[in-house]
């Protein structure tokens, strides 16, 4: 008899502790202070973990078991910003724990954002949910747990590809030899190393045509061309802005090296440049334009005509980028 009453007390306390459970709690999340931008970031990564750890979120305090207030401030004793969370009682009307979370850009806290909640919700008393509501909690989660919209810049290295018109202007060292321009093709594959959230290395590989066009003297003005392909090895610094989630602008600066594949030219070995390139996420990467000025270090020569002129040119061009490798 001693063991059926034994047995009958470890079930009920079985059922009641499961009973017993942070799944499925209401949570109310509140942000506070900061810019637009970064009230919308954190309200939505806040939600996002609150899902994920197992939790529901409501829009209202009066229904919600727990509520975590999110307020960013300034860091005092160093640069940077400071995330101070503080998870409520609402019930028992009272503080459960309190911490900060210290970061120098927003981006910072997708890795950290997540145990720092885990380990706040520990300390949480137990709520009373029931099975059923655990189980349509759980069947939620799976189904609305995503990355965050802007998580496709969180990359180490991109891919960009792109291709455009170059128009390229010729200003001959000789009095004897006018100016002149021509528009010609332009196309590169660069790869982006972003050694910071803010900051970027990008490499290339472009091949585009150089195509000067002068007369030959002035007793016989029929044209002659001095066409030549032309492989340039850019390396540029860039600065990365992430206006909204789906929006990026790269200003940049930078140099590169330039060998003659075919042709009659000889252009100088380097050369700088500085442009700037605007992306808009667009399925799995990113729509890319980008506008650059570039200028040699020196003169092209032309051995067979005894001829040198100094070139510039501005090239404009689309493409796309793809991120390859996760922070």
């Amino acid at each position: 008899m001693k063991k059926i009453i034994c047995a009958c007390i470890l079930f009920l306390s079985s059922v009641l502790a499961f009973s017993q459970t942070r799944i499925g709690a209401a949570v109310f999340v509140d942000v506070s202070k900061g810019t637009p931008e970064e009230l919308r970031f954190f309200d939505r990564n806040l939600r996002m973990e609150v899902i994920a750890a197992g939790y529901t979120v409501t829009d209202n305090i009066l229904s919600a078991d727990y509520a975590l207030t999110c307020s960013i401030n300034n860091a005092a004793s160093r640069p940077g910003q400071v995330l101070e969370l503080t998870l409520f009682d609402v019930e028992g009307e009272t503080d459960i724990v309190s911490t900060d979370l210290a970061f120098a850009v927003k981006e910072d806290t997708y890795e950290t954002l997540q145990p720092v909640l885990r380990s706040m919700f520990a300390s949480a008393p137990l709520k009373e949910v029931s099975t059923e509501l655990q189980i349509v909690e759980v069947e939620k989660r799976s189904k609305t747990l995503s990355e965050p919209p802007d998580a496709w810049k969180s990359r180490w290295v991109f891919l960009n590809i792109r291709a455009g018109i170059s128009s390229r202007y010729y200003m001959a060292t000789a009095d004897s030899f006018p100016s002149t321009s021509i528009i010609t093709f332009d196309v590169g594959l660069e790869p982006e190393i972003h050694v910071l959230n803010f900051l970027a290395l990008q490499l290339g590989l472009d091949i585009a045509l150089d195509r000067a066009e002068y007369q030959r003297s002035l007793a016989n003005p029929t044209p002659i061309v001095y066409s030549t392909s032309v492989l340039s090895i850019p390396l540029m610094v860039k600065y990365i802005f992430n206006p909204t989630d789906r929006f990026t602008l790269g200003p940049y600066v930078g140099g590169y090296g330039t060998i003659p594949l075919l042709g009659a030219s000889m252009p100088p070995p380097l050369g700088i440049l500085a442009g700037v390139d605007f992306g808009v996420k667009t399925g799995v990467g990113v729509l890319l334009f980008d506008l650059r000025y570039s200028m040699d270090m020196g003169p092209t020569n032309v051995p067979d005509a005894k001829l040198s002129y100094n070139r510039s040119f501005i090239t404009l061009s689309a493409g796309y980028r793809i991120g390859l490798i996760k922070h």
